[in-house]
């Protein structure tokens, strides 16, 4: 574009040239306001009001900033408005106008955005000026438009790293501040003041300029150290690192860490950028770990088993005071000890006494990830020649990706217990030996007892029977003949030799219920207590008996035995309650401790309960013979069903008030 005409025709119209001014000065600073005029970021414009609203003038710059030719312009003075950036053009349009309105006390001087034809935006400086001695209504206004975009980029950019920053700083588990110290000394947080006053819940606003209350709680203790850090750090101008201990107004102890840098600054002022940090909480856990490894020593230190711990290539590292006098080794040696120096020293053989290959040592097995349960090796040192019996445990810890990081292994001195184990063994041995030879024994006295039972069964049964049967014959064929005295001998005679036949049936039963096998399955109880009372009919036959049968749970046992046991046990209440009109029986089941417990009770004569160890004994009789038969036998034949089931059977009574009998079948209740 050409502007040298409108120029030429614009600035002597307006301001006469100085007299004191040669042509050729005049043209000089012509020169340099074109030369100014073509600047590249620069837009000189002039702006005509009246008599109508024109732009007689605008640099060249204004085509490559704006992206629009400045006959645009020049044709269409709203074309300048028009470029303005929808979200700006009310402010910038009412920032003008107020300016125009009133020059002395407004300024046009505001930063806005255009949109270029191409989509583009700029940002842009416009500043206007008003011509000396103007008043309004002006006519014409000049000013200069500066293309600020790199330099609104280069904010902007610098602006959200110092959001990132500041976003940074306030989530950051440690403290970011800057902390300087003046040329008179004088202290101060000119950055992160508010999150350190937050650390240790000072008021707001507190530290920004005055750092003397953050000091003032140094512990005592520290602060001597303090001061001397930071004076070192100042002289020589190196990293600053410290831990301390901070007293905040609220009675807390906090332990601090700061890591800073030193600048000096040109006023002589020092300024340390960094951290600080609570580790209070680490503190805490650094003292309770420092605690636990203590404990730990002392544990390890005084175990009576040994421990001993391997590196992750197999040497061993650290062993206790047990392991050490196990093995009869003194620390210096066995520190570091490998396999490979343990071979020459140790044989390991198993139990029954094959050599162990080092491959299988309780060392090469933890550290190739098996774990060990007691196993029992015979240990050999060679050099003090003896023999032991160790027990090895142990296992490998690695890390989070599986690997290796050390083995442990315990272990145990267990000689002495071993030979206990092998004397125990061989006196077990001899044991069984002698109970080999006293069961055969046994045996031998059990076939002579049933020889025996065959005897008795047979040999005195058949002198029993003949005099049973000739003292009958001589009743019925000579009976009337005979005198009285002699027919009761004869009847004597044979009740006698019936009731000695059956005591022989009742021991011969007593003897075979040890030798009976035992069949045991569920069984319904309440069904069996009928049918054996049912089997008694003849001893209750004319009288009046009235049988009460409880609720009775079913039980594990053998039928055969178990109907002996309630046959006995009802023969018996039926037989002592005979004196009594009606007789009655109750036959129920209680709950003892959690077990069922059987009962039979009746109403008869009873018996005295100092006398009831005897009960269960045979041939033992609380009555006598002639009140009530029996031979004295049939509880003793209950009491050894019941033990026999793993029972128990116990009885009450009182004389006159009747007997009960209670008794218990361990096992699964059917």
């Amino acid at each position: 574009m050409n502007i040298e005409p409108q120029f030429r025709g614009l600035m002597p119209g307006e301001r006469p040239q100085r007299e004191d001014l040669s042509p050729a000065a005049v043209q000089e600073m012509a020169e340099l306001f074109l030369q100014f005029a073509g600047t590249e970021r620069h837009v000189l414009w002039v702006l005509d009001l009246l008599p109508h609203e024109r732009v007689p003038f605008v640099s060249p710059a204004f085509e490559s900033v704006w992206g629009r030719p400045a006959q645009a312009l020049y044709d269409n003075a709203r074309l300048w408005t028009e470029a303005i950036h929808p979200e700006d053009r009310p402010q910038v349009i009412e920032s003008f106008g107020r300016w125009l309105a009133d020059p002395d006390r407004f300024t046009f001087d505001c930063e806005y955005r255009i949109v270029r034809p191409d989509g583009g935006v700029r940002w842009i400086h416009d500043c206007g000026h008003v011509p000396d001695g103007m008043r309004p209504p002006l006519a014409r206004v000049t000013g200069i438009a500066e293309d600020i975009t790199e330099r609104r980029r280069a904010q902007d950019a610098l602006l959200a790293e110092q959001q990132r920053i500041a976003a940074m700083a306030a989530v950051a588990p440690s403290v970011l501040h800057t902390f300087r110290r003046g040329p008179n000394g004088e202290l101060s947080f000119p950055y992160g003041g508010r999150r350190i006053e937050a650390l240790y819940r000072l008021p707001e606003g507190t530290v920004m300029a005055d750092a003397g209350p953050v000091f003032a709680m140094v512990h005592p203790e520290d602060v001597g150290p303090i001061a001397a850090s930071i004076d070192l750090s100042a002289r020589d101008m190196t990293p600053w690192r410290a831990e301390f201990r901070m007293c905040p107004p609220d009675g807390r102890e906090l332990w601090i860490e700061g890591h800073s840098v030193p600048v000096r600054e040109s006023d002589g002022a020092i300024v340390w950028h960094g951290t600080i940090a609570d580790i209070t909480e680490r503190k805490r856990i650094e003292r309770a770990l420092v605690e636990s490894r203590t404990q730990l020593a002392a544990v390890v230190a005084n175990m009576t088993e040994g421990l001993v711990v391997c590196s992750a290539v197999g040497q061993l590292v650290e062993w206790n005071a047990a392991a050490l006098a196990m093995h009869g080794l003194q620390d210096a040696e066995a520190r570091g000890l490998t396999l490979e120096k343990a071979l020459a020293l140790f044989e390991l053989r198993r139990l029954d006494g094959t050599l162990l290959d080092p491959a299988d040592w309780p060392l090469s097995s933890v550290m190739r990830g098996q774990v060990l349960r007691q196993v029992e090796l015979r240990v050999h040192q060679r050099r003090d020649d003896w023999h032991k019996v160790f027990s090895y445990s142990g296992s490998r810890v690695d890390d989070p990706q599986g690997q290796p990081l050390f083995g442990v292994i315990q272990c145990s001195d267990v000689t002495q217990r071993r030979r206990d184990e092998e004397e125990l063994a061989r006196l077990n041995d001899e044991l069984e030996q002698r109970v080999a030879e006293r069961t055969a024994q046994l045996q031998e006295a059990v076939r002579e007892l049933e020889a025996f039972s065959y005897s008795v069964s047979h040999d005195l049964r058949a002198p029993l029977r003949a005099l049973d049967g000739f003292s009958q014959a001589l009743i019925e064929d000579h009976g009337p003949a005979l005198p009285d005295d002699a027919r009761r001998h004869l009847a004597i005679i044979r009740e006698t030799a019936q009731k000695m036949g059956h005591l022989i049936d009742d021991l011969l039963d007593f003897a075979r219920l040890n030798r009976a096998s035992m069949n045991r399955r569920p069984v319904d109880c309440a069904a069996l207590v009928r049918h054996a009372f049912d089997s008694l009919a003849h001893q209750y036959a004319g009288r009046e008996v009235e049988l009460q049968v409880g609720e009775l749970p079913g039980c594990d046992a053998d039928p055969a035995l178990l109907r002996q046991v309630w046959v006995n046990l009802l023969s018996n209440a039926i037989k002592y309650s005979r004196q009594r009109t009606p007789a009655r029986i109750e036959v129920g089941c209680a709950q003892v401790d959690g077990t069922p417990e059987y009962f039979v009770r009746d109403n008869g004569v009873g018996f005295d309960m100092r006398y009831v160890h005897k009960l269960f004994g045979v041939f033992e009789r609380l009555h006598r013979a002639d009140e009530f038969e029996g031979t004295g036998v049939g509880l003793a034949i209950v009491q050894r069903i019941v033990q026999r089931h793993g029972g128990r059977v116990r009885a009450q009574g009182e004389p006159g008030r009747g007997a009960s009998f209670h008794f218990t079948l361990p096992g699964e209740q059917a």
